[in-house]
């Protein structure tokens, strides 16, 4: 193609998370499109079973040019290097570290425009991220969020709202698909769950900024009017996790909760489930939420960042107030009690998602691109 760009996206590493996702699926699809593609990696890989298999460009095209620090200088002059020797139109960064390192080295490399993705709210940033962001800022050309919140959030930083915008993720097309009845009755017999049971799934990090504390404490609650036939799924690891562990023994839950850890079949689990739970204390957009709301499950959610603009309360979802157990309880009790209402309200929550598609995530990409 007569515009083929030569495209890097740098990412601190491919290990399994919503950041890398995104890479990986830009990556391909931009690659498909007919750019020069490099993924760029700059913290040590801790292993083979990463995302890179899934990437579909040249293996030599996948980059790793290790850091210890940001104080290490080295590994420094070696990305310096790589990128005068690369001489990439663009780079597309991700993550604090790497989005650090990749803007100072452009001071080398002046013709690379940078654009920085930024998943987070600010209010996430400690104040020594937040003066490092502000001070490298004229060297980025655009902030590239996932939700207007984020792109509100920002404006506590002093940066101007020109220099953002606001590009929502895509979701994989397989998670559109619809599962037969034997294909869920199977996954839910797999799991330990009969086919009457109505099943919660949460998937998301097993840290402090989930606010697993008070989803526990509302299950524990519906247990004292749901003695049996409900369950629920809890997908990711974190620091958490024992602790959690621990609280779900103490409220003897054991038999009704089960922690799957972080797994590859997130799209059969979500076929398996009835509803959808995330009880963060803030949010930018959460992928998970979007995959199970195209897979035609109902949400229940913390009115937060981005969620808000994609969960219509009542509609497709039902809206609660974070660090609220009893809200969180009652709206598990709504539907848990009307599987006519969680049906309607699965078939409004794909439809509302339907225009997520990577395909369009990648156009809007192009016009930045060419703009």
């Amino acid at each position: 193609m007569s515009n083929a760009k030569k495209i890097v996206f740098a990412i601190n590493d491919l290990s399994f998370g919503g950041g890398q996702k995104t890479v990986v699926e830009e990556t391909n699809g931009l690659f498909k499109g007919g750019h020069e593609v490099f993924v760029l990696t700059l913290l040590p890989r801790l292993g083979e079973k990463d995302m890179a298999s899934e990437l579909k460009i040249p293996p030599d095209h996948i980059v790793n040019i290790p850091f210890q620090s940001l104080w290490d200088f080295a590994a420094f002059i070696k990305l310096v290097k790589w990128l005068r020797r690369t001489k990439p139109d663009i780079i597309f960064s991700n993550l604090f570290f790497t989005n650090t390192a990749v803007r100072l080295a452009r001071i080398f490399r002046f013709r690379t425009r940078v654009f920085v993705r930024e998943g987070n709210l600010p209010v996430e940033k400690s104040l020594a991220v937040k003066i490092v962001d502000s001070c490298l800022m004229f060297l980025t050309e655009k902030i590239i969020v996932n939700a207007a919140a984020i792109k509100d959030g920002f404006k506590k930083l002093w940066i101007s709202q020109k220099k953002i915008i606001v590009i929502y993720n895509g979701i994989n097309e397989r998670f559109f698909e619809n599962p037969t009845a034997q294909d869920r009755s199977q996954l839910r017999q797999s799991l330990g769950i009969g086919d009457d049971e109505v099943v919660l799934i949460c998937i998301a990090s097993l840290n402090n900024k989930k606010g697993y504390q008070y989803l526990l404490e509302a299950f524990r609650d519906i247990g004292l009017y749901y003695k049996k036939g409900v369950a629920l799924l809890i997908v990711g690891d974190g620091p958490e996790r024992t602790k959690l562990e621990v609280q779900v023994m103490r409220y003897k839950l054991d038999d009704r909760v089960r922690f799957l850890g972080n797994r590859g079949d997130v799209r059969e689990l979500l076929t398996a489930a009835d509803v959808f739970i995330l009880t963060s204390l803030w949010e930018g957009m959460p992928n998970a939420m979007l995959e199970a709301m195209a897979t035609g499950l109902p949400v229940i959610a913390t009115a937060v960042g981005g969620i808000v603009e994609i969960v219509d309360n009542g509609k497709n979802g039902l809206l609660v107030n974070p660090r609220n157990s009893m809200e969180i309880s009652k709206a598990m009790a709504e539907l848990i009690a009307a599987p006519g209402k969680r049906r309607a309200m699965g078939e409004s929550a794909r439809s509302s998602v339907s225009s997520l598609t990577w395909d369009n995530h990648i156009r809007n990409l192009i016009k930045l691109i060419n703009s």
